[in-house]
């Protein structure tokens, strides 16, 4: 997995200015990688309200403070997955006060096999 702080494709074709760097700071905006390219990226929405209008996107419950959480995909898709769940999309957004995007996480899935 890899994340992009600015457009992959500005960074592939040299980067940004320091006028750039100095105005946007370290970035602008959130893409996720979701395969072996670059090419294989996720734009993700720099509002809740972007994520709502975005049928890519599925709000899900969420522990108090710690942000509204939005993964791309619903929990039927996930049932669905004949495979165990190796085909879907492995990372989530949060959403802060004033509806803005304040996190991402790397999701990992694997068989536990203790007792806690």
């Amino acid at each position: 997995m890899t994340a992009y702080l600015v457009d992959p494709g500005l960074i592939c074709a040299g980067g940004r200015s320091e006028r750039q760097f100095e105005s946007q700071g370290s970035g602008y905006a959130l893409y996720l990688q979701s395969g072996p390219s670059v090419d294989n990226r996720v734009s993700v929405p720099v509002t809740m309200e972007g994520a709502e209008s975005d049928i890519g996107w599925s709000r899900k419950a969420c522990v108090p403070n710690t942000g509204l959480h939005y993964f791309p995909f619903t929990y039927d898709e996930a049932l669905r997955i004949p495979d165990g769940c190796s085909t879907l999309t492995p990372f989530s957004v949060t959403y802060g006060q004033g509806g803005r995007l304040n996190g991402f996480a790397f999701t990992h899935v694997g068989a536990l096999t203790g007792s806690r």
